[in-house]
């Protein structure tokens, strides 16, 4: 719950809202005797009411100025309130108590006394909690107030958060804070410009008649629109929004709300998992004060030779292949040119990596050179386990630097880090926080086709900022937008090896629900089984459909009773288990879905994708499983078969791909092949 409060600032009259009165009058009556604001006749106006965020806000954008009130008395300004207020009148009464407006106006010699008064008070929230004089608190006991103030500023800092969540930072960080206290430094940081401050839900005020209506009729249709609204209790769709998630629609919920009093309160199930978003609710939204990472630039720009050096010196510090070299370069040019400019406009740089072409390795140099810059890093991708397996080898490479892992239930989650490690749901609690936002796999569930997670990438992103998005197979519209000069890209179309990709092979056989229908494996199929097992090979199979997967098991084990064949999926419990074992070469052949298709490497694996032609497969995916082959240095030509009835487009697009990134890297004189090199030549 809020105050609001009217106050005059450079002659002209403001509605402002705080969660602690008495901070600001401390605040403006400071400001006066230092004589920064120059009004003569400088006035605050208290009004003894609480009221909800949202009502906040709102009455704050309705609030407009009067001619004549410089000149009001209390009763004036009581009236005009009420007005302001009439909309909201019911339900704060039952919040504030029949008696719910009382106003005192502060003058300018009256507003200088009572912050005078309170400002021996330093710190506000020891009076609140013991009602001790703190004018007689030790100066170690202030000091340390101003450096919990100081910390929790930086540790909100490029956030959005709940309130529940901020005080969730308050606890990870054993700051000894009550909630009169946290308040109270909250609207410190909103007055020295640190923090902002508006609802989870923002919504339309849409049943609010405007105009020259009379008070019947305005009470009529506000009566009428509160009765539709029972009605309607569940999900709905009008103009709201979630400020954090961006959900509209049905994923926005509304009901009567206990907390603040309101009829229609909605609350987002978009974001539902990170905390509840609701109208009445609010988001704190720690602001980034100053461009360092633009300024920074400009002051260390040097001559192009020197430039060139940094970016050399940088691509031999890592180590890279001479593919991951190249692509690696084309964008630390772009990110500087990008960042010299100074521009507020956020840049885009594809790095279009074959699937095991070393991306993580092709992103050192970009993070380096980011926090040379004196900038800030987040690398998000989609799952959880690529979060964790990043983070060693992320700390490893920058050592000198807090790396920190965010995901749902991290212990991590609350921490600060120049270099940010995120599932890109974690995004939405980001707000221009970062300089560089690597996004890894942008085609992959969650993130690929969702315009809320797209939507949190785009405000983690500072202005002036930049994104590099990782991809072995980026949307067509991405590469669309390379074709049309649209967006900066760099491929890399070779693995570390330096050896040319598997190209899939075509294995015409029925449909796997025929083959388990008439209790066994078509012959050509077990044929190139037998031949993948026989050179020690380990088998992805993968099936378009769960329920296919227990019938492919059942017959591969009746087939070959020497091996070891599993079967996992989505709704398996021990997937995490039975990819471990085939990791370790405890299991022969694993039959699974597409929840494999990225993230395993097995080093000498051979790939089948049964029912290759089913409408679940698009190329992306099929180049994806594809992939899984051929990743080893001791293996790098892996088979690959696309076993299925039909030879559809998707399946030829797969193969055009991987052949088109071959042809590349022969041309570009990145196969180790010596055929390959002279042609080149």
């Amino acid at each position: 719950m809020l105050w609001l409060y009217a106050i005059k600032l450079a002659d002209r009259w403001e509605l402002r809202f705080s969660l602690d009165w008495r901070i600001d009058v401390c605040h403006w009556g400071a400001r006066q005797r230092e004589g920064t604001e120059r009004s003569d006749r400088f006035k605050v106006v208290l009004w003894y009411l609480r009221v909800p965020i949202d009502v906040a806000l709102q009455t704050v954008e309705r609030f407009s100025v009067e001619s004549a009130m410089d000149r009001w008395d209390e009763g004036e300004w009581t009236i005009y309130g009420k007005t302001l207020l009439h909309t909201f009148s019911d339900r704060l009464k039952r919040l504030n108590g029949h008696a719910w407006l009382k106003v005192r106006v502060l003058p300018n010699d009256e507003l200088l006394e009572v912050a005078s008064l309170l400002q021996r008070n330093r710190n506000l929230e020891f009076e609140i909690n013991g009602g001790t004089d703190t004018s007689a608190l030790a100066a170690s006991e202030i000091s340390e107030g101003q450096f919990i103030y100081r910390s929790l500023m930086s540790l909100l800092t490029g956030k959005a958060l709940l309130e529940s969540e901020v005080r969730s930072v308050v606890e990870h960080n054993q700051f000894v804070l009550s909630d009169e206290q946290l308040l109270s430094l909250l609207q410190q940081g909103v007055l020295e410009g640190h923090i902002e401050l508006t609802n989870g839900v923002a919504w339309s005020d849409a049943f609010e008649p405007r105009g020259g209506l009379s008070r019947w009729v305005r009470n009529m249709l506000a009566t009428i629109f509160s009765s539709f609204v029972k009605e309607r209790q569940g999900p709905i769709r009008r103009e709201e929004s979630c400020r954090r998630c961006g959900s509209i629609g049905e994923q926005l919920r509304v009901t009567h709300c206990e907390r603040c009093g309101s009829e229609c309160c909605y609350t987002c199930l978009g974001c539902l998992q990170l905390g509840r978003s609701q109208t009445c609710g609010l988001l704190i939204i720690g602001t980034r004060k100053g461009a360092r990472l633009l300024i920074q630039a400009a002051d260390a720009a040097v001559s192009s030779h020197a430039e060139e050096s940094h970016i050399a010196a940088l691509l031999e510090r890592f180590g890279l292949a001479p593919a991951q070299r190249d692509a690696s370069q084309l964008a630390l040019r772009y990110l500087e040119k990008h960042w010299q400019l100074g521009k507020e406009a956020k840049g885009e740089f594809l790095l279009w990596a074959v699937t095991g072409a070393g991306k993580t390795e092709m992103m050192y140099p970009l993070v380096a050179h980011a926090l040379y810059r004196g900038g800030r890093v987040c690398i998000a991708t989609p799952r959880r386990d690529v979060v964790l397996e990043l983070k060693p080898r992320i700390a490893k490479a920058f050592a000198d630097v807090r790396v920190v892992t965010l995901y749902g239930g991290s212990e991590e989650r609350w921490d600060p880090g120049e270099v940010t490690l995120a599932t890109t749901h974690q995004l939405m609690r980001f707000r221009e926080a970062f300089d560089l936002v690597v996004v890894d796999e942008l085609d992959a569930f969650p993130f690929h086709n969702n315009p809320m997670l797209e939507r949190a990438a785009r405000q983690a992103c500072a202005p002036g900022g930049a994104f590099v998005y990782l991809s072995a197979t980026p949307p067509k519209a991405m590469q669309r937008a390379v074709r049309r000069g649209r967006l900066a890209q760099a491929i890399v179309p070779v693995r570390y090896h330096r050896e040319p990709l598997p190209v899939p092979m075509r294995l015409t056989m029925p449909a796997v629900a025929r083959q388990i229908a008439g209790g066994r494996l078509h012959g050509r199929l077990m044929k190139v089984i037998h031949q993948s097992l026989e050179r020690g090979a380990q088998l992805f199979i993968f099936a378009a459909r769960i329920r296919h997967i227990e019938g492919i098991v059942r017959l591969l084990r009746t087939a070959l009773p020497a091996y070891i064949v599993e079967g996992t999926s989505a709704a398996d419990a021990r997937r995490t288990e039975k990819v471990q074992k085939f990791r370790s070469r405890e299991i022969n052949l694993l039959v699974t879905t597409t929840i494999l298709e990225r993230g395993v490497t097995v080093p000498k694996s051979d790939v089948i994708i049964l029912d290759a032609d089913d409408k679940l497969f698009d190329a992306s995916s099929l180049v994806q499983m594809a992939g899984r082959a051929g990743r080893a240095k001791d293996d790098p030509h892996g088979l690959v078969y696309f076993a299925a009835p039909q030879w559809t487009k998707p399946q030829q697009e797969a193969v055009v791909q991987i052949k088109r990134m071959n042809r590349l890297a022969k041309r570009g004189g990145y196969l180790r092949t010596e055929g390959a090199l002279q042609n080149v030549e």
